[in-house]
């Protein structure tokens, strides 16, 4: 009877190592997978960025410049040139100050 718990107590020790080891090497194998995908999301993400710039340029360039947009604000909206040049307000900078310290105090 004494050799049965000895062997139980054996056999118990090995199960839980065993286990323990297998635990161990699963959290090395999704350490392992998890690293791929983040490889893999960073190839993809550098990949996205290259084919963006060359749009996002020709966007800068061609679409937001001042030209198209007095085009298209001509042509599709109606607008037209001013006649006079723009307006420049200036404020006193002692003003401007107190009107920021005022605006602050209300919210």
């Amino acid at each position: 009877m004494h050799d049965f718990y000895v062997i139980s107590i054996i056999f118990l020790a090995l199960v839980l190592l065993s286990s323990a080891f297998l635990l161990y090497q699963w959290k090395n194998y999704k350490i392992v997978q998890y690293g791929k995908e983040v490889q893999r999301l960073r190839a993809d993400i550098h990949r996205l960025n290259g084919e963006i710039r060359p749009k996002q340029a020709f966007i800068n360039k061609e679409l937001k410049g001042p030209k198209r947009i007095m085009k298209v604000a001509g042509e599709k909206l109606g607008l037209k040139p001013s006649i006079q040049g723009p307006i420049i307000f200036t404020a006193d900078k002692v003003m401007l100050e107190y009107y920021a310290e005022k605006d602050r105090e209300e919210k």
